[in-house]
């Protein structure tokens, strides 16, 4: 009796063991999805204040150039005056009129140069000010720009820390276990991609997706397509898919809430994940440098799950395909829709 109560307090104890990792893993996945978001935010609001640093720069050369343009034109005006160019050539003009007086000639030309170097003192005086205005306003930029950076570090370091502990926390689950037997058994009977698709498709697993809420489709990268699907370009015959040429944000994240099903190398691929969700739709992501996901475990959507390295002039291109009930559909058409 006393062995068989200790068996049940160590099942028990067990069961509270896996339900407080998952709920763990859980946690750190929501965590990561919102570090991520702060990372992409705090990166762009760097790009913009970059920008407006440049464009900054650009308006107090031009400022400065006509500052120095305004000093040449009051010297040229007051050499003017002293030298008595042009007045003379004014003032025989002025004698065409009627009841010309000499007196008021004078004091025409003198009011004539006395505008001119008044318009350009003001002119002077406003630039002086449009550059000091901007002075204050680049240092600004630059102090929100220094501390956006050092955010964007500290965030870069939090993320990491928990897609490591995650990815830990994961891999020594018993689901990751169990799916890595089976997906190698198919990954060594599978001649290409449909045979692996089909082979993970078949497994009997408990396709319990009751907490994971159906999402719209995204895109898994921030970057520019540059092979759509359909089309067959730069040597990639991966026509049922997209191509994304990565900007330089470092992170794929999961297009959709899903269990992964398949994670790791498979021939010409490199480093393959395969997400499967309960609407039947698969997506297939390869060409990443580090996998951050296991097989077997949930992902959610806007979850970084794998990741790029950059290096030197080395474009990193991601390829994403979505099937649906076993046949490829265009990525592009899904997200816009759904």
């Amino acid at each position: 009796m006393k062995k068989i109560i200790n068996i049940f307090i160590l099942f028990h104890l067990f069961i509270c063991l896996k339900v407080f990792a998952s709920e763990e893993i859980t946690l750190l996945q929501k965590k990561t999805i919102l570090t991520h978001e702060s990372l992409v935010k705090i990166n762009d609001s760097i790009k913009k204040l970059d920008l407006e640093i440049n464009q900054n720069k650009q308006l107090q050369l031009i400022f400065k150039n006509k500052i120095i343009e305004d000093e040449i034109l009051a010297q040229n005006l007051i050499e003017l005056i002293q030298k008595n160019y042009n007045s003379n050539l004014l003032k025989e003009l002025l004698k065409k009129y009627p009841n010309y007086s000499s007196f008021l000639s004078d004091r025409i030309v003198s009011k004539f140069y006395f505008d001119l170097i008044k318009n350009n003192i003001n002119e002077y005086f406003l630039d002086l000010g449009e550059v000091e205005k901007l002075d204050l306003e680049l240092k600004d930029k630059i102090s929100s720009f220094n501390k956006q950076k050092n955010e964007l570090r500290k965030n870069k370091k939090k993320l990491e820390r928990e897609l490591k502990k995650k990815v830990s926390l994961q891999r020594k689950s018993l689901k990751n276990k169990i799916y890595k037997k089976k997906e190698n058994k198919i990954k060594k009977k599978s001649n290409n991609i449909n045979d692996l698709v089909q082979g993970i498709s078949n497994f009997k697993r408990n396709k319990n997706y009751t907490n994971l809420k159906k999402k719209k489709i995204r895109f898994p990268v921030d970057g520019e397509i540059t092979s759509k699907f359909g089309e067959i370009k730069d040597s990639f015959p991966l026509k049922n898919g997209i191509m994304f040429q990565l900007k330089d944000n470092p992170y794929v994240i999961s297009p959709i809430n899903g269990i992964v099903v398949f994670s790791g190398q498979f021939r010409s691929y490199g480093n393959l994940i395969i997400i499967e969700n309960s609407d039947r739709y698969h997506t297939i992501l390869s060409g990443m440098d580090e996998i951050l996901t296991t097989s077997g475990n949930k992902v959610l959507v806007g979850e970084p799950i794998a990741k790029y390295y950059f290096s030197g002039v080395n474009k990193k291109r991601i390829y994403f395909e979505l099937r649906f009930k076993g046949k490829a559909i265009d990525p592009k058409k899904e997200v816009e829709i759904l």
